[in-house]
């Protein structure tokens, strides 16, 4: 017997994400990596602290995901990918 794939939801979808962050040391990349795979919907977490960038494979949208990273690291945190900000011209 084979087991049947359900089909794919917004729910299931997995958003690669980047974000800047102060990290002086290995040791506070780190303590962020620790504190950022305990929150919902992480499937992933990955710090550089030379280039001050926290990568996050999870199921959370980035902007709600980066106050949550705030809130629990108490770190400013500033979305580099993927970038939503739209720019309108007004004629």
């Amino acid at each position: 017997m084979s087991a049947e794939k359900k089909p794919a939801t917004d729910d299931d979808a997995k958003v690669i994400s980047v974000y800047k962050m102060d990290m002086h040391c290995e040791g506070c990349a780190k303590k962020i990596r620790l504190a950022v795979e305990q929150l919902e919907g992480v499937e992933a977490v990955k710090t550089n602290w030379e280039e001050n960038r926290l990568k996050v494979i999870r199921k959370v949208d980035p902007t709600k995901f980066e106050a949550m990273v705030e809130e629990k690291t108490k770190k400013k945190t500033e979305i580099v990918f993927p970038n939503f900000i739209l720019k309108f011209k007004i004629s």
